[in-house]
């Protein structure tokens, strides 16, 4: 969803929108930002659970997750985990910072980049996937008679990922375009 939400600004539309353009800029990357942050989370407490179990009297959050693996493997950025950590909860609760301080594309990408190059340490994962967002339009246009529901031209998006060079079409839409009504 990530690669998807990142390459909508770029589709040509017939009826451009600024504010698509804005709102994909400014609240998605945030949200995918607490998304990926979460799967970190999942992903730190299932390696304790697994390599030594939870301490007592540890609070189980982030912040400790991060600590008790880095006494486990410490070739991981702790620092940088950290704020990335600090990032998610600012953004989680206190929401308008999405807006005021907006998460960019690249600031993603390197947590992204951040967490994945952990997992991969920690063995909790074996590679990143590549991952590429795709578009394409196709344009029926009926010249010199209408199209089955009126329309003179018909636009058919196609957008999705290719996951590993596998494409997988996530979302397809019409758009008719009517003559002027007389």
């Amino acid at each position: 969803m990530l690669r998807i939400s990142e390459g909508l600004p770029s589709i040509s539309d017939p009826i451009s929108s600024h504010i698509k353009g804005k709102y994909t800029n400014t609240l998605l990357p945030a949200l995918h930002f607490i998304g990926v942050v979460s799967l970190m989370d999942e992903a730190l407490g299932s390696v304790i659970d697994a390599t030594r179990g939870w301490p007592k009297k540890r609070k189980r959050d982030l912040y400790n997750k991060i600590k008790i693996v880095k006494g486990e493997f410490p070739s991981i950025n702790e620092s940088e985990l950290h704020k990335i950590r600090e990032r998610r909860n600012e953004l989680s609760h206190e929401p308008l910072k999405a807006i005021k301080s907006p998460v960019l594309w690249d600031e993603l990408e390197s947590a992204i980049s951040c967490i994945g190059n952990t997992l991969m340490l920690l063995g909790a994962i074996n590679s990143l996937p590549q991952i590429e967002f795709f578009w394409k339009r196709d344009v029926e246009m009926f010249p010199d008679q209408l199209g089955p529901s009126g329309e003179r031209l018909k636009y058919h998006y196609y957008v999705g990922a290719r996951v590993n060079g596998d494409e997988t079409v996530i979302w397809e839409e019409s758009v008719l375009c009517f003559p002027p009504s007389a």
